[in-house]
Order: C-alpha cells, then sequence, then structure tokens
C-alpha cells in the first residue's frame, strides 16, 4: 500500500499541470460504493451483503478527437469490497471482502456548453483486472 501511496505522489507530480501536443493530463480519485447481489430463480438474497465504500485513484489522458468529442483513457487502482452478515440461532457470521483491481477505463468524452456552464458525459468500456482478494471472517458465539 505505500508503494501505491508513492506512485499516486508521483504520477500527481508529473501530471498536476502538463499539457502538450493538445492532450491534457489529470490525476483521478474518488469513493467506490459496491455491493453483492445474488438471485436465484426463487428469491433475492441481497439483504444479506452490505455495501463497503472503498477508493479509487489513478490517471486519465484526454485526447481530442475534434470540438466536441475526445478520447479520454486512464489507469486506476481501485479498491472495492462487501460484507456478507448471517445469523443462525444467535450466533453471528460476519465475512468481509477486499478486491483490488487495476483498471483502463476506455472513454469518449462529448463537452457541451451550455450557457457559462460546461457540461460533459462520457461512454465506455474500461478493463479490470483484479490483482488482489482478502475475505476475512469473524463468528459471534451468543449462547
Amino acid at each position: 500500500m505505500v508503494k501505491l501511496v508513492k506512485l499516486f505522489i508521483v504520477v500527481f507530480a508529473i501530471t498536476i499541470s502538463t499539457e502538450s501536443f493538445a492532450q491534457i493530463f489529470r490525476v483521478k480519485a474518488g469513493v467506490n460504493f459496491a455491493n453483492m447481489v445474488v438471485k436465484d430463480d426463487d428469491d433475492n438474497y441481497s439483504e444479506d451483503f452490505k455495501m463497503k465504500p472503498g477508493f479509487h485513484f489513478g490517471a486519465s489522458a484526454e485526447i481530442p478527437i475534434g470540438e466536441l468529442l475526445a478520447f479520454e483513457p486512464g489507469l486506476l487502482y481501485s479498491l472495492k469490497g462487501f460484507k456478507f452478515k448471517e445469523e443462525d440461532s444467535g450466533d453471528e457470521i460476519v465475512l468481509t471482502w477486499n478486491l483490488s483491481y487495476i483498471e483502463i477505463p476506455l472513454n469518449l468524452k462529448a463537452t457541451f456548453d451550455v450557457g457559462t456552464v460546461r457540461i460533459y458525459t462520457l461512454l465506455g468500456p474500461y478493463i479490470r483486472y483484479r490483482i488482489n482478494r482478502k475475505v476475512q471472517g469473524e463468528i459471534h458465539v451468543h449462547g
């Protein structure tokens, strides 16, 4: 984790104000709100799963295609996960999944000026590769 923070600082320092050949480089960071839904033919089991906030950070580039369009690829580190909680005869089982990913979004960006406001929308796929999975469990016996 310390190496990832150092990498983020280096990427931030390099890209904070870099503009060349009309490409714009940006640092991105944010919060993920992931959850799990399990369904079968008869029921939905999503009430057993609880959201576990995570985060993402990385960099992106904006490459103009025309006056309104740009291609915006990126590289992000993303932490997602969820919690599973079940009670049986007064005992409680709690499992926590932490999932780490490298994500590469490949977006087409359209930008519109509406008066003094600039609005943009992104559309496109992304490639995701899981680099780590950690499951932690707890059993609370009441009895």
